[in-house]
Parts: C-alpha cells; structure tokens; sequence
C-alpha cells in the first residue's frame, strides 16, 4: 500500500517537472521572437522598456529634459507642464569626438515631447552641449551617457539688461589738449546746470570762467568730447573760442597765457585790434599775461616796436642815417621799409630786443616803417618821417668869412692912410728947394 503511494507520487512529480519545463521553453522561444531583428529595433526596443544598451552593442544614448527654471523645485514630466522647453537648439560642442545619428554625421537632436530631447552616438564619453532658445540665457553643460537617469536641465530666461543712464557732461571724457594743471574734472561736477569755477587749463593757456556755466545741453555736451575744435589754447600767444557755435561758454573769464617771450607787457588784441570794452586788468610778469574778458573771440598777444632813432620829424642833409629801436619781442622777425621800399631784416639782440641797421635817405621827405613779427602772427608797426635837405654853409664859417673880410678892410684903410701920409711928407720936403731958385 505504501509502495503504490510512492508510486503515485513520483509519477506526480515527473508530470509537474515536464508541465514546469514545457512552459519555460515558450516563454523563451516568445522572448526570442520578440528581439530586435537590426540596430535601429534595438534602439526603439529600448526606448520604449527604458533599457541600457549595454557596451557590446555600439550605441550610446544620450538623453535628458530641458525646461525652465521656474520649475526647479517640482517633479514630474507631462506635456501639460508649462516648464517644459521644446525647440531648443542643441550643438555639441567636443562633436569631433563623437560619431552620432545615421552614418554618424548626423548630430540632431530628436524631441520626444515633455521636453526630452535625444541623440544617439557611438561612443561612451561625456558630451559637452550649448542650448539656446529665444528668450532664454545660453546655457553650455556636460551630459553623460544614459544609465537609467535621465538629468533635467533648466534654461533662466533672458532678462535684459536696464538702459544705461542717459549720457552726461560728467561722462565726457576732453581731448588731451586740456588734460592739463588745473583742468575741470567733469566727472566731480555736482549740477551740470551750473558749473561754478569750470576751469579749462593746457600747457600755453588757460581760461578760468568767473561765471556760472550751464554743461547740461546735450548738444554741449557732445561739443565737449571734441573741445579743440570749438576752443583753440595750443599755440603760445593766442587763444580763440568759437562763441557762436558754442555759446555756452560765451560768459565773463579770466584768460592766462603761458610761456610768453616778451620783455614788458605786451598788448592785447581782439579779432585784431585793441577794444578795452572787452579786455581789461592786464597783468605780465615772467612770462604770463593775465586779462579779464567780457566774452569770447580770437585773443592775441601783440608785441611793441619803437623806433629811437632818427626821431620823427628830423630834418638832415646827411644821406646817411642810423636806424636805432627796440621791439618787446625779442623772437620777433624785425623788418624795414624806406618810401615803400624793402630794407630787408634788421638783427634783434635777444637779450634786450634792441635792433639797429644804416639807411640811405633820399632828398625830401622820407618815411621809415619798422615792422614786428611774432611766432603766434601779430604784428607791431613804427613809423617816423623826416626830411633831408641841400647842404648849408655853418655859422661858423660864415663868421671867419666875416673876420676874414674884416681884416681885409682894415688893411685896405690902413695901407691906404699910410700912403696918403707918405704923400704929404714927400710934398713938404720939396717945396724949400723950389723957393731957392732965382
């Protein structure tokens, strides 16, 4: 009896092994039907199960999800999601390190929808990508291959940058002519609508405004940055300051010029002539001339001539004559003219200005001109005129011709007294002889 228990037992067992192997065998032979056939089924095979390809199979999937950086702190990926990124742009970077897509050129990205975006490649390295998108900041990151984990990379928006602040005189940088002493600097003016003091300084002159001046204009402002070419202090003796065009500095100031070679005071002209309306309190000293102005124009610094000698209104009857002065500028070019005729250059001693030279007057009235020359253009011009006349007979000649003809009267007188007494003598002693005859 218990013989055929056991029996019965085994033949149990041998059924439930052969029912248990049997079901193994088709479960294999399913899955095996279902493998991919080719490369491009194992790519979709696995994109569906989310399967790593493993290195055997040459393929390298690299994936991750892009949205926006609002949704940093949520989970989930949904079409729905308002964070999700689609149309990005993606360009690898190290791409000749990669071998990607059909035939392995193909380096576009596929979009999957939920912001998930996919390439394929052939090798297992770190990819560095650059993502951009319209509105949003670039954004360069390192993706490795797909492991399991797909990374979600945010893009920030792009926010622009806020307008600069609309440009000022403080901004203005001045042409280097003025980067000099006492300068202004623009950057430290409190009120641009009233600039107090503003001060424009260079190596020959400068100019010190005595009243307010307004620098917020645009259009002054702008003038600034090419300030030589409205205010000219580069040469030495002269400065000039284009009022109409710039009118903003057309107020009261104090000019200074430099470097100046003039022995004594030298005057001042305005456009070419002197106008004490315009420039007052002249100072020179050591080489710097002060002058206040009422506005600007062309300033120039003028030498002085003299003629010494002859003296105006001489009068001569030498033909020759010494041609003496003095000039306050002893770099001038000194020159001469006689009755509109060139006498050429006359040599300047440097150290006092004095110059000297011999003309040869005609008869009549002679007029002499000496004119100045100054490095900066200005000119200084003397005259004097006189006369030469035909020789004269001095007095003291004409008093020996005096005493001459009086010696010669006298003698005459005399001589001719002493011969009428000779006469008479002679007559007395013959009258005795004649009364003796018979």
């Amino acid at each position: 009896m218990q013989a055929n228990h056991a029996r019965i037992a085994f033949i149990l067992s041998v059924l439930l092994l052969s029912l248990i192997t049997l079901d193994f065998v088709k479960v294999s032979a399913d899955k095996i039907d279902k493998t991919p056939k080719n490369k491009t089924d194992l790519v979709e095979a696995v994109n569906k199960i989310g399967e790593v390809l493993s290195e055997s199979s040459g393929s390298y999937f690299y994936k991750f999800y892009l949205k926006d950086s609002s949704a940093q702190n949520t989970t989930g990926q949904s079409e729905s999601d308002s964070s999700v990124i689609s149309g990005a742009t993606i360009t690898i970077v190290n791409k000749s390190s990669f071998h990607c897509g059909e035939g392995g050129t193909d380096f576009t990205w596929s979009y999957f929808g939920s912001g998930l975006y996919k390439i394929t490649c052939q090798e297992a390295l770190t990819m560095q990508i650059k993502i951009s998108k319209s509105g949003y900041n670039i954004k360069t990151a390192n993706l490795a291959y797909y492991q399991g984990d797909i990374p979600t990379i945010y893009l920030t928006k792009y926010v622009p940058p806020p307008p600069p602040p609309p440009e000022t005189i403080k901004d203005v940088s001045l042409p280097t002519v003025f980067k000099e002493g006492e300068t202004t600097d623009l950057s430290k003016i409190s009120d641009p609508a009233k600039v107090e003091d503003l001060t424009l300084d260079s190596k020959n002159n400068k100019i010190k405004f005595n009243e307010p001046v307004d620098l917020s204009a645009s259009d002054t402002k702008d003038k600034f940055k090419v300030l030589d070419q409205f205010v000219d202090v580069s040469e030495v003796g002269i400065l000039s300051l284009d009022s109409v065009n710039l009118s903003a500095l057309n107020k009261k100031a104090t000019v200074v010029m430099k470097n100046l070679p003039f022995l004594k005071t030298p005057k001042v002209h305005v456009d070419g002539k002197e106008d004490k309306t315009v420039v007052s309190n002249i100072k020179y000293e050591k080489g710097t001339l002060t002058f206040d102005v009422t506005h600007f124009s062309i300033f120039t610094a003028v030498p002085t001539v003299e003629i010494k000698e002859p003296k105006d209104g001489f009068e001569t009857n030498d033909e020759k004559a010494t041609l003496r002065g003095v000039v306050s500028d002893p770099t001038a070019s000194v020159s001469a003219r006689l009755n509109n005729k060139d006498l050429g250059k006359l040599k300047v001693a440097t150290a006092s200005g004095e110059f000297s030279g011999e003309v040869s007057l005609a008869e009549g009235v002679n007029k002499l001109i000496v004119s100045a020359l100054s490095n900066n253009g200005a000119v200084a011009v003397a005259s004097v005129s006189g006369s030469l006349v035909a020789a004269k007979i001095s007095n003291a000649l004409v008093y020996l011709l005096l005493f001459v003809l009086a010696m010669v009267a006298a003698y005459g007188i005399v001589y001719s007294v002493k011969k009428v007494w000779l006469k008479r003598s002679n007559s007395q002693q013959k009258l005795p002889l004649e009364d003796k005859q018979p």
